[in-house]
């Protein structure tokens, strides 16, 4: 009683929804449709069912946000906090807030907040820590762009900027190795029964903040909405509504630059900027560690600066740098997700498009009117030529300080190409239809560098590989390649394994001779994929043999590493691929199917117990929509466990066997098919 009564009054706030105006209908499958009159109370509903089945998660994103993580897990994720603070995107949602939030989306915020803080209040037991409440508009609107800014690397560049170690394209290609996506939009003329079709395929966690989360979204004001998002969003961030949807996949531009300030040799603190010398300002970040061997936790206190140019740091080894990137300059990505969610043709999501609020993230879109289009969006810095923006600049000129962004209409983009058919799979901006009609990098800002790693990917070789421009394809047809676990023939990946074919070694030839005749696909049944994939394993993540070639000496330790763990582990070297490759939640364990490099991605780890490879990334939800004139006809849709992360749901791994068997589960707008299937009609609180 005692602890239900102080929660009450930490999390007291004005009650602005009433949870009775609100219901979720859970289906089969757990997943929640939440039907309100209006958007704010739809937003309530939203954070009350994430908190049913997400609220560690939750809470995880809301610890980092408000630089709580070393408080609750200790020195091992304190590193967290001090990038929290470090960007300075509490002082700037403090200053932009007011112009950059619209009214009606801050009670839209509002609303969904105190559903959380409502749900806390009511589960006390489930706090993690009870001063991370009550969660409030500027964490959410902090969370966005933290949140983006770590996905795409940028704590990875200050830990090496902090050890004077770091180069952009380093720390962007870990980035690119560890991120990946799918999307495909085909029209009419290129589909076998004349409807528009969408596939949305993000290759991201499995588990943990990034793992989506299903939901359906319906209010009187216009709002109807079916697709995935990350915990602790206020909206979906990928999916359809009845007339029009999208999807995301990982786009790799240079966004962030690093610049070298000039110091004053006797002024301490004090740097060049355009001939006169500026002091730097203090900020003192105070962190709070728990340990283990101590009974209490530790406080932490950190000094960083802030330059003309940005959130400023001082290396080990004495020297000054600043960071800039548009992730922490810009508040507006949540806003633009609802905008987004709430258009009902290409005019109004062109328009919502406008808002300019996403740094981040490729855009595929199809809509009822057969309309496809294909974004390279993002916030792309307008920068001065002259400098080596992939190398850290020089921080003494105006020069280097740029203001503004690539305007959305001189951004790669493809709109209903003659060919009918976009996709991208992470690849080069310029080649997401068919070749004939690849964009011209030339006519593009290459100051931007749209392709900071990469040009092309073994699944965009692929892809080209099986299907053949202007074929007509069912969904079904689709799907197929969507699922296709085949390595590309044409990249360096696959002309190792077919060189390997035909390679001889004495010690490893009982070990070559069972990769003979391999069609390089993830076949269950196959030992060879198991074999390849230890081999790959041994090899530099950056792995690509000149002219195709790799070194006898490099081939000879994938060999041998190959061989030592298959005896190791288990006894014998012809392990078929679905005894090796495995996806594991809770006491269920299946074989899974696709392969590293493939268009049906994976990644994961060998486990250092029984030697299988158990997934971790890779297919994180699909969805699978067909549209006709009248709007969406058909939609499926499928997580690789369930829609709840609490073991004891029925929904933590309900979708298991769909998954792996590369099925999916209907899905529909039509409230009373949904009633039909519901397990259970709820108002939040009850």
């Amino acid at each position: 009683m005692l602890i239900s009564v102080l929660f009450t009054g930490l999390y007291a706030q004005k009650s602005a929804i009433d949870p009775q105006k609100v219901t979720i209908i859970r289906d089969q499958w757990g997943m929640p449709h939440v039907y309100a009159e209006t958007n704010n109370e739809v937003a309530y509903g939203v954070a009350w069912a994430q908190c049913e089945d997400n609220f560690e998660v939750i809470q995880q994103t809301f610890l980092f946000t408000k630089a709580m993580l070393g408080r609750e897990y200790g020195k091992r994720l304190a590193a967290g906090d001090f990038f929290s603070d470090f960007t300075g995107l509490d002082e700037l949602i403090d200053a932009q807030i007011e112009k950059e939030v619209s009214p009606e989306f801050m009670a839209y915020l509002e609303a969904y907040c105190q559903g959380i803080n409502d749900y806390a209040r009511l589960h006390p037991e489930e706090v993690m820590q009870k001063k991370a409440f009550p969660v409030r508009p500027n964490d959410v609107l902090k969370s966005y762009p933290l949140k983006i800014a770590e996905f795409t690397g940028l704590g990875r560049t200050l830990a090496a900027l902090l050890n004077d170690t770091r180069t952009n394209e380093q720390a962007e290609a870990d980035a690119v190795i560890s991120k990946g996506s799918n999307s495909f939009a085909f029209r009419r003329e290129m589909t076998k029964d004349n409807r528009t079709y969408l596939i949305a395929n993000p290759h991201i966690g499995l588990t943990g903040p990034e793992a989506f989360y299903e939901i359906h979204v319906v209010s009187e004001e216009g709002l109807n909405f079916q697709g995935a998002m990350f915990p602790g969003s206020v909206s979906p961030q990928i999916g359809t509504n009845p007339n029009l949807g999208w999807t995301h996949t990982n786009n790799y531009y240079d966004h962030t630059d690093a610049y070298l300030l000039k110091m004053h040799p006797d002024k301490p603190l004090h740097y060049e900027f355009d001939g006169k010398w500026l002091k730097l300002e203090e900020k003192e970040i105070k962190l709070t560690v728990k340990l283990k061997a101590l009974p209490f936790p530790v406080k932490v206190k950190k000094t960083v600066y802030e330059s003309v140019y940005g959130p400023t740091i001082q290396s080990k080894g004495g020297n000054f740098f600043a960071l800039r990137n548009p992730m922490i300059l810009n508040i507006k990505a949540p806003e633009q997700w609802f905008k987004m969610n709430l258009a009902q043709n290409l005019s109004e999501f062109k328009k919502a498009l406008e808002w300019n609020g996403l740094p981040y993230f490729n855009i595929t879109y199809a809509d009822k009117e057969d309309n496809i289009l294909y974004l390279f969006n993002g916030l792309f810095p307008e920068r001065q030529p002259g400098y080596n923006w992939r190398d850290i600049v020089p921080g003494n000129s105006s020069a280097t300080l740029w203001q503004n962004y690539v305007p959305l209409e001189k951004r790669p983009q493809i709109y209903n190409p003659d060919c009918g058919f976009v996709y991208n799979v992470n690849h080069s901006p310029f080649k997401c239809t068919c070749e004939d009609q690849w964009l011209d990098p030339a006519k593009y800002d290459s100051l931007v560098s749209y392709n900071t790693v990469i040009d092309d990917l073994p699944r965009s070789f692929r892809f080209r590989e099986i299907y053949e421009d202007g074929t007509p394809l069912s969904m079904e047809e689709l799907k197929a390649i969507k699922y296709d676990a085949g390595l590309a023939k044409a990249h360096p990946i696959g002309e190792t394994a077919l060189f390997l074919q035909t390679y001889q070694h004495p010690e490893y030839q009982d070990l070559l001779d069972l990769l003979k005749g391999w069609d390089l696909k993830a076949d269950p049944d196959s030992p060879a994929p198991t074999i390849y994939y230890l081999i790959l394993n041994s090899l530099p993540r950056d792995y690509v043999p000149e002219d195709g070639v790799p070194s006898d000496a490099m081939i000879n330790k994938g060999l041998a590493d190959a061989k030592n763990h298959l005896l190791k582990y288990f006894g014998k070297l012809d392990v078929p691929f679905r005894d090796f490759s495995r996806l594991k939640r809770g006491d269920r364990e299946l074989h899974v199917y696709g392969y590293r490099n493939t268009l049906a991605a994976r990644g994961g780890y060998l486990d250092k117990d029984n030697g299988k490879y158990y997934v971790t990334n890779g297919d994180s939800f699909m969805m699978f929509v067909q549209y006709d004139a009248n709007g969406v006809a058909e939609m499926e849709s499928i997580v690789p466990f369930g829609n709840s992360n609490r073991p004891d749901s029925p929904h933590y791994s309900d979708q298991m066997d769909l998954f792996v068997n590369k099925k999916a589960k209907k899905l529909t707008f039509d409230k009373e098919e949904i009633l039909k299937h519901a397990q259970r009609i709820y108002h939040p609180q009850e």
